[in-house]
């Protein structure tokens, strides 16, 4: 067996090496053990997975420290012990993953008009993308939504300060906000100032944008300072010039807006801290018996939230053993029954692609780095099916589906493999609130077909018990109260699954909707 060793090329980048995680710190991973192509998964065997990912020495699973190191090494080593080979291009295991943390410390911010008098706007808050910055004295134009119906900036910003909506356009294929914003920067803006709906409190405004932000360092934004201000606060701006703010903002869906000048100057300045590092996604992959005929995708995420406490409280770690110690659990267990099978002489046609993606938690970051810069051409992967906080439910728990609405011929494969094996079928679209807020949304974004699909969503009432309780905090940690039979059930399911798509027999054309 070839093991993925963590190499300089893996370790350099973190912000807390491994080397410096003291020994007795380090919790003992549990050996890969050898398991039957058509054995049922255990709970004890998720149990087991699980403890160690969600083990206090791992400090909350968070990109670009210790942690990260220690549960891509065992995602990795049981992968491999597994039958697995590194996924990447190179037949490496790690794919890099450029992260920016950038925090503001200080901001300023002044509106003037013409005759010197400032407008009043205090409820503003700002950042750049490195160290300080500033712009002084620039003009403001009014964008509305920022692009017109077909993506074109709607007025000459060169120079000058946007003031967009945070609300979309309305209608099919609208950009979203960071599309929207990317273009105006593109377009020549200074800055861009965001204003808020009316539904956002001024503090959800500080708390959505201030303080501590992780994001892709592709999507770090170019321009020189970016802001965001309460409807309140935007709405002074719109009525500088005695203009009525409401009818402006409705104006902005028109098809003939063509954005406003407005009758003031901003002076703007920032200091930003920034941090530039790689986190990684783990990519592993298992040869099919016909590569050609494409890929099928198993995707979780591995990360956390660290710690997230201050000092002085009695558990400050957030372990997330449910979300998603848990789905690694499974995609584990499924990958050493498939690789087992493969060894027996009953591999799959297709190969299979295990993705335990990065940075979920600060925007599905590591999942959209994936969609950008796929180790196999995206229209070669079959379909992905992402595993994400599946101990919820108990035993026997009937299947629910997440993304059938944009995936309806697969969703009815889905439901085909599910009572297979016995299980029942939610088939309404309560789970459908979730879809954005997953990784496989990213794939999505790029054509592939991506679906989540278990136990966990198709019981709401529990679920919100999960997500008003222990979600996201420290109580999210392994105990003997977590209920791990529907998720060896969800497991079971995974490994049918992928069986299924899989094979050319089962799923002879590529994609679904080529049927």
């Amino acid at each position: 067996m070839k093991i993925p060793r963590l190499t300089s090329t893996l370790l350099a980048p973190l912000m807390i090496p491994l080397w410096l995680t003291p020994a007795a710190a380090q919790p003992r991973a549990p050996a890969a053990e050898a398991r039957h192509a058509d054995s049922p998964v255990t709970e004890a065997q998720l149990r087991r997975h699980m403890a160690y990912l969600a083990d206090d020495a791992l400090q909350g699973r968070f990109p670009g420290t210790s942690g990260e190191t220690l549960t891509a090494h065992y995602i990795a080593i049981q992968l491999a012990a597994a039958g697995f080979v590194g996924g990447m291009p190179d037949g490496s295991w790690y794919q890099p993953v450029p992260l920016v943390t950038l925090s503001t410390n200080s901001f300023f911010a002044r509106f003037n008009r013409p005759d010197g008098s400032v407008v009043a706007v205090p409820e503003i808050t700002l950042r750049g993308s490195r160290g300080p910055a500033s712009v002084d004295n620039a003009p403001v134009i009014y964008v509305g939504h920022g692009v017109d119906a077909n993506g074109r900036v709607v007025a000459d910003v060169r120079g000058k300060v946007a003031l967009l909506l945070v609300v979309d356009r309305p209608g099919e294929g609208a950009l979203n906000l960071t599309a929207r914003r990317d273009a105006l920067i593109a377009a020549g803006a200074r800055a861009t100032l965001m204003i808020a709906p009316s539904t956002m409190s001024f503090g959800q405004v500080q708390r959505s944008f201030a303080g501590r932000r992780m994001q892709l360092e592709s999507r770090v934004s170019r321009a020189e300072i970016d802001g965001m201000l309460s409807a309140a606060s935007g709405d002074a701006l719109l009525a500088s010039g005695g203009t009525n703010a409401e009818s402006l903002r409705n104006d902005a869906a028109n098809a003939y807006f063509v954005g406003l000048d407005l009758p003031v100057t901003a002076s703007l300045s920032a200091q930003t801290d920034r941090q530039d590092f790689n986190s990684y996604n783990v990519i592993a992959r298992l040869p099919g018996r016909r590569p050609d005929s494409g890929t099928v995708v198993l995707m979780g995420h591995w990360d956390h939230l660290g710690v997230c406490r201050p000092e002085g409280e009695a558990d400050r770690i957030c372990n997330g053993a449910v979300d998603n110690a848990s789905g690694i659990a499974v995609l584990l267990e499924v990958g050493a029954r498939l690789g087992a099978g493969a060894r027996a002489g009953a591999g799959l046609d297709r190969d299979t692609m295990v993705v335990a993606t990065t940075a979920e938690e600060q925007g599905l970051l590591g999942a959209f780095h994936f969609a950008a810069s796929p180790p196999v051409p995206l229209d070669r992967i079959s379909v992905a099916l992402n595993v994400d906080t599946v101990a919820i439910a108990g035993r026997n728990a009937p299947m629910a589906v997440i993304g059938r609405v944009d995936n309806p011929v697969y969703a009815a494969a889905f439901e085909e493999v599910g009572r297979s094996l016995g299980r029942g079928i939610d088939s309404d679209i309560e789970g459908e609130a979730f879809v954005r807020r997953q990784d496989g949304w990213a794939l999505t974004q790029a054509g592939v077909p991506s679906l989540m699909a278990g136990g966990s969503f198709s019981d709401m009432a529990k679920l919100e018990d999960y997500l008003g309780g222990d979600y996201h905090g420290p109580a999210d940690q392994m105990k003997d109260s977590i209920p791990l039979g529907g998720a060896a059930d969800d497991a079971d399911l995974h490994l049918a699954l992928t069986r299924h798509f899989g094979s050319l027999e089962s799923w002879p054309l590529l994609r679904g909707t080529d049927n």
